[in-house]
């Protein structure tokens, strides 16, 4: 298939040229295309055929990414996870599953060791390789799971035309940000992960991993990353780690982030300690990006993610699910050119022409200038008596108060019967009725009446505050 081409070329054309890297290790482009023929090699003779379902379970980024090509190559459809025996990876009913340790898999008669020795790489001339499985442009070649905020997760079907459409989209997106050597710090086991080392690996760029805040700053200033992909909570763990130590990034120049809403006040932090080209996106495993805009542009504008992009359509509906009109607030929907389609055993192609609209469950509105805001989810909203609350509203203002380092906030019955605002923050336990009063003062209406310190706040792969967990931990 084309993507898989593309990387071939970059091990053609410039086989020295580093593909991926971790803290301790890099892999060039020629390691890259001899390593996935190599995998190929071992996964047919594990008996692993075109069109089967495979989970990938491995913990190393590089061999995790280098198997899911090989995969690709051979024609299986694989799906990454980050535990081979979590939810949603048993309800795939997968033919295979890949894994380091035979202890990390329940169900061992589907499962498959990879050693060292499946990374040995292909011996021969590249040129000699036989073909790659060629995939139809609407068949399925990928799964990814959503991270499943409103339940069990969802297996999501991806097709060569819909990765395309992906990179394309990721591409445009990084035309002015020098970005050859990237950090993509979400995991690859999401969309944001796997599909932005994809468009680095097309591109003949540098992917970085790292899994801890402190590893990420560190091969930010040893490798002179340009570009660094993370999700709002991420960046919120990297600025609180180099509050406690300095480290220098002089290299770095664009910042993508995704999965949640950046305050004024964070972003301004990030401009001063980071790069002052920082770039909002907003989007789902469903639909890829949504709206994007560099973030000064978004400034002073509250709940704003971003410019509605070329290739997307939003609407806003009102409370009788008819069409709002232009500037007011209701459920959002959305619609793209790459719009992934809910997966089911046996379904082995999708119709372009099926793809729908697609429910993120958010509360928000487009402009006149087409800028979206977001402003809460439909599933989180809070009911105070009669008047409607965003919990991600009032978390704004607790993250924007001098000490607090995270913030959730949740509903919770009071004594009277009747849902309360309740707040958890990451701060000085001395600081709480100050912190309190401060946000209050802009909550007249409905006030936070309680403010609890935590520890952490809980939070699922995509970063998405847990609130039930909240709930249950503080409700009480």
């Amino acid at each position: 298939m084309r993507i898989l081409d593309s990387i071939f070329m970059q091990a053609a054309a410039d086989p020295l040229r580093p593909a991926m890297g971790l803290a301790d290790r890099i892999v060039t482009y020629d390691m890259l295309a001899r390593g996935v023929l190599g995998v190929e090699q071992k996964a047919r003779m594990a008996r692993i055929k075109p069109g089967d379902l495979v989970v990938v379970a491995l913990t190393s980024p590089i061999r995790h990414m280098i198997v899911t090509l090989a995969l690709m190559r051979l024609g299986a459809v694989s799906v990454s996870v980050e535990e081979a025996d979590s939810p949603g990876a048993l309800q795939l009913d997968a033919d295979w599953v890949l894994v380091e340790d035979f202890e990390d898999v329940t169900d061992r008669k589907r499962a498959q060791l990879v050693g060292v020795d499946w990374f040995q790489g292909f011996a021969g001339a590249l040129g000699d390789a036989g073909p790659a499985y060629a995939f139809e442009d609407d068949e399925v070649c990928r799964l990814i799971l959503s991270s499943g905020t409103t339940g069990a997760a969802k297996a999501l079907a991806f097709t060569p035309r819909i990765l395309a459409d992906r990179l394309y989209t990721r591409i445009l997106l990084n035309a002015d940000s020098h970005a050859e050597r990237t950090m993509v710090a979400p995991g690859l086991a999401s969309q944001m992960g796997w599909v932005g080392a994809l468009a680095s690996l097309a591109t003949g760029g540098f992917a970085l991993f790292a899994t801890t805040a402190e590893t990420t700053l560190q091969m930010i200033d040893v490798y002179g990353v340009t570009n660094l992909v993370a999700t709002a909570n991420q960046i919120r763990d990297l600025l609180a780690f180099k509050e406690k130590q300095a480290f220098p990034n002089d290299s770095l120049r664009a910042l993508q982030i995704g999965g949640g809403l950046i305050s004024d006040t964070l972003m301004r932090r990030l401009q001063a300690d980071f790069s002052n080209r920082v770039l909002c996106r907003y989007g789902s495993t469903e639909t890829g990006i949504v709206a994007y805009a560099p973030g000064r542009s978004l400034a002073g504008l509250e709940g704003a993610v971003g410019f509605v992009a070329p290739w997307a359509d939003v609407e806003v509906l009102d409370d009788e699910g008819m069409l709002a009109p232009r500037g007011q607030s209701g459920r959002l929907r959305v619609r793209t050119s790459s719009l992934a389609q809910p997966w089911s055993r046996g379904r082995t192609h999708l119709n372009p022409d099926a793809a729908a609209w697609f429910d993120p469950g958010d509360i928000g509105r487009v402009d006149a200038r087409g800028v979206m805001y977001v402003t809460g989810r439909s599933s989180n909203v809070i009911n105070v008596g009669g008047a409607k609350v965003s919990p991600e509203q009032v978390e704004e203002l607790l993250l924007a108060q001098p000490g607090v380092r995270d913030a959730a906030v949740f509903a919770a019955r009071g004594a009277a019967g009747f849902d309360e605002i309740w707040g958890a923050v990451v701060a000085d336990a001395g600081a709480l009725e100050t912190i309190r009063e401060a946000a209050n003062a802009r909550l007249a209406r409905t006030p936070l009446t309680r403010l609890v310190a935590a520890q952490s706040i809980p939070r699922n792969p995509a970063g998405k505050i847990m609130r039930d967990a909240l709930r249950e931990a503080f409700g009480s």
